[in-house]
């Protein structure tokens, strides 16, 4: 019974460590981008109307990267009333051509598509391999506002919204 209790208790020791580690380490991220400037290679496109940049990285060969694909169609029809918004998805992937059958969201997206083969955006951004740190809200002078993918965290959709249409000021 003691060894069982003892057991228990462990576990939750370790597991609340756990989360405050998990917890920092997020905090760590976000604070080694917010402010910083983002480096945007391969993109000559200036838009000068545009206050604001949705910059996403997907890694076309990874199969859960794919999946919120269709829910960014439908995120860029909420912020479409803003029209000082670009958005720019920096793809990697091994075979572009199976992607672009496949997939309607690089022929019908309102995002400017940059084929990224040598991962060069994901090197000179020094980007986490957690893809929840792969998506950027940037100004004009592509400094990072916001790091977080809206398509995989409701609360983070919020924020971009309100920070989009002015009622939350960064």
């Amino acid at each position: 019974m003691n060894r069982n209790l003892i057991l228990i208790l462990l576990l939750t020791i370790i597991s609340c460590t756990d989360a405050i580690k998990n917890e920092t380490i997020v905090n760590d991220e976000l604070k080694s981008k917010i402010g910083k400037e983002l480096i945007l290679p391969l993109f000559s496109d200036k838009c000068d109307s545009c206050k604001h940049k949705i910059i996403t990285y997907i890694d076309g060969d990874c199969p859960s990267c794919l999946e919120n694909l269709d829910s960014w169609k439908e995120f860029t029809r909420l912020v479409d009333d803003i029209k000082t918004v670009q958005f720019i998805c920096y793809l990697h992937s091994s075979n572009y051509r199976y992607l672009k059958s496949n997939y309607d969201f690089f022929s019908e997206s309102d995002f400017i598509i940059i084929y990224d083969k040598e991962k060069v955006f994901f090197k000179k951004n020094n980007l986490s391999m957690n893809k929840v740190f792969h998506t950027f809200l940037i100004d004009a002078s592509n400094n990072i506002l916001l790091v977080g993918n809206p398509m995989v965290n409701k609360k983070i959709e919020d924020i971009y919204l309100k920070l989009l249409n002015g009622s939350l000021i960064y």
